[in-house]
């Protein structure tokens, strides 16, 4: 796929960078109480001020819900973190404090090649 509009009317460069994208899925059911024993407001702001720490390149939280693997309909309230060309070991140690701090069993992460534009 050409990235390269020629049809670009701006006053940039309309091209796309290659990239690194991290998708960090975070449920908040505590490991052992099986449910949410954290707000989930207070939830994204401690996020917030750890991924600002650790993903110097940007990184978005959206809130949401997913069933847990392994337990069949057990949907929790979910945080989602996209963090664009972090380092893998930012990654793993953002991971690392947020099971910590929300006392969860595990931290689903993606890693995607990526094409990215600032537009402006």
């Amino acid at each position: 796929m050409d990235y390269n509009n020629s049809d670009c009317n701006c006053n940039q460069d309309c091209s796309f960078t290659k990239g690194i994208n991290y998708c960090l899925f975070v449920g908040l059911d505590d490991k052992n109480k099986k449910a949410q024993t954290i707000p989930t407001a207070q939830a994204v702001s401690f996020a917030q001020k750890v991924c600002a720490k650790y993903f110097t390149e940007g990184f978005t939280i959206l809130e949401g819900s997913g069933d847990d693997r392994g337990n069949l309909y057990n949907i929790e309230t979910s945080l989602y973190i996209i963090a664009i060309n972090a380092t893998e070991s930012s990654v793993i140690k953002v991971a690392s404090i947020l099971l910590k701090e929300f006392n969860i069993s595990e931290v689903l992460i993606e890693k995607n090649l990526t094409n990215y534009l600032y537009f402006s």
